[in-house]
């Protein structure tokens, strides 16, 4: 594997992992060897795209949980943490 290839893969594996340090130290890497922003958002689009797919994953998973155990799930009824989370009010 070219070191392109594997910097496009880290930049994307970073960017789905949420590590905003690894994702600066990748795209850095990426721009020095001139790679094209289209390439690069190609990696960030599929990085995305992996992210949305887990999300969704842990959603119907808590969903199914939710049912075997009848336990209200309080997160994201408020569009934060739950009603008693202050950081929907900022």
């Amino acid at each position: 594997m070219d070191n392109t290839t594997r910097e496009l893969i880290q930049l994307a594996a970073s960017w789905a992992a949420g590590c905003s340090d690894c994702l600066e130290t990748h795209w850095n890497a990426l721009k020095r060897a001139g790679v094209s922003e289209e390439d690069i958002q190609e990696s960030l689009d599929l990085a995305r795209a992996i992210r949305v797919k887990a999300l969704l994953n842990m959603d119907s998973l808590v969903r199914t949980l939710n049912q075997r155990l009848d336990i209200p799930v309080v997160a994201g009824s408020s569009g934060c943490c739950g009603p008693d989370c202050g950081c929907s009010e900022g």
